[in-house]
């Protein structure tokens, strides 16, 4: 059995150069992102909200507002830049998406690039490991952690973008706990390469599924839908950890 699956590297089998993965966030993030915030990812309107001009005499919202001709296909009519009374339309293709899809994909860059360089599945101590059967093959690893990186980079700019679109700065919690999440990411290779301990191993995987599962948390907060879509994060390290401590009993 090969280790790489609790380790965040692409370092093996089918391998693009890591440089390149930013560049696969970029493109590949953008496409994907239009599809889901035309759909899912743009915060809905308030029921029956309406522009102040629409108000009757009454001072009620009317109960059949009227679109207006000049609305985008994939925009409530009514919902706007935030306003202050609850009325907020986020564009995932405006630039404040943009800007933060080049900073998350540029720390997610990094982070697979750390773990690349820790990680050294060739050494004979690694070989030496007995492992579990129920492995994925080889190749599965870096196709896996490519798309899984990008997921993290799409949502996270998405979630980020999102809130600071409501309140500036509202967006720092999130971030702060994306930096942490990518430490643990990028550090894992090392406490299982570098320091040759499995349960030490077993121990930074855990605590870095518990990370991705609280992201996946805070991103559910923002959006369910970003939460469903960075789900997929969350499982594989709660997966690599179970790989992980199944390697470190088995070789106790």
């Amino acid at each position: 059995m090969d280790c790489e699956l609790a380790v965040p590297s692409i370092s093996q089998g089918w391998s693009p150069p890591v440089q390149n993965l930013r560049a696969v966030v970029e493109t590949t993030g953008g496409a994907i992102n239009h599809i889901v915030s035309t759909t899912y990812l743009t915060d809905a309107p308030v029921v029956n909200a309406a522009p102040e001009n629409t108000l009757s005499s009454s001072g009620k919202f009317p109960l059949n507002p009227v679109p207006s001709m000049h609305s985008h296909p994939h925009q409530n009519p009514y919902t706007g830049p935030y306003n202050g009374k609850g009325i907020m339309e986020h564009n995932n293709t405006a630039p404040g998406f943009r800007g933060a899809l080049l900073k998350t994909g540029a720390a997610v860059t990094t982070a697979a690039t750390i773990g690349t360089i820790l990680t050294d599945p060739e050494n004979r101590w690694y070989k030496s490991l007995a492992k579990p059967s129920w492995q994925p093959p080889k190749a599965a690893f870096p196709i896996a952690w490519t798309a899984l990186y990008t997921d993290i980079a799409v949502v996270s700019a998405s979630v980020i973008s999102a809130e600071e679109a409501k309140k500036e700065n509202s967006s720092s919690p999130y971030q702060l706990a994306l930096s942490a999440n990518l430490v643990l990411n990028a550090g894992w290779t090392g406490l299982f390469f570098r320091s040759r301990q499995p349960w030490l191993a077993a121990v930074g995987a855990a605590v870095l599924a518990g990370s991705s599962i609280d992201l996946t948390r805070r991103a559910w907060q923002s959006s369910p839908a970003r939460g469903l879509a960075l789900s997929p994060y969350a499982a594989w390290t709660s997966f690599a950890t179970a790989l992980s401590t199944s390697i470190a009993w088995m070789n106790r």
